[in-house]
């Protein structure tokens, strides 16, 4: 649904219901890949401080709590945190001040060549295309990875 809030497409076709609702009803809806609890334990294990930009609303808190990822995170931000949306670089910006980094110490890992790597590249963070279906890149990115175990490379190993 890229950065659109399902409440507002409830509310437009005047449904009674809340995406917050579904989700606690269906958590074993949410699926995680493979690969990332794995990789987010490395990451956290080896001292990387770790955040998560979206552009999607305050709901994705539950989202991650319920799928068991948000204790993973020092920080998240949604669109809501800073009235802006990717790749707009507000967001990316105000989640590396949190994160207590500079741009160019950064890493970020995202499935959208126009909103997580463009927009990370614009502020000059280190940009990381998760390309899980091998779409065509274009060279955008400054890593292309399949699998987020693909990450140990990019990032040199142990920390």
């Amino acid at each position: 649904y890229d950065w659109h809030d399902w409440n507002f497409f409830f509310k437009l076709f005047d449904l009674d219901l809340k995406y917050e609702e579904l989700l606690e009803r269906y958590p074993h809806k949410l699926q995680v890949y493979p690969d990332t609890i794995p990789t987010l334990e490395w990451l956290r294990d080896a001292g990387y401080k770790l955040g998560i930009v979206t552009s999607g609303p305050k709901y994705q808190r539950l989202k991650l709590k319920l799928a068991g990822l948000l204790d993973y995170f020092d920080v998240v931000i949604t669109r809501d945190d800073v009235n802006a949306i990717k790749p707009e670089p507000k967001i990316f910006l105000y989640t590396i001040e949190r994160l207590g980094v500079e741009p160019g110490e950064a890493v970020m890992v995202g499935d959208s060549l126009s909103q997580d790597v463009y927009g990370a590249k614009s502020v000059g963070m280190t940009a990381v295309w998760i390309n899980r279906n091998g779409d065509r890149g274009y060279n955008m990115a400054d890593y292309e990875i399949r699998t987020l175990y693909e990450l140990r490379k990019v990032l040199g190993g142990e920390r």
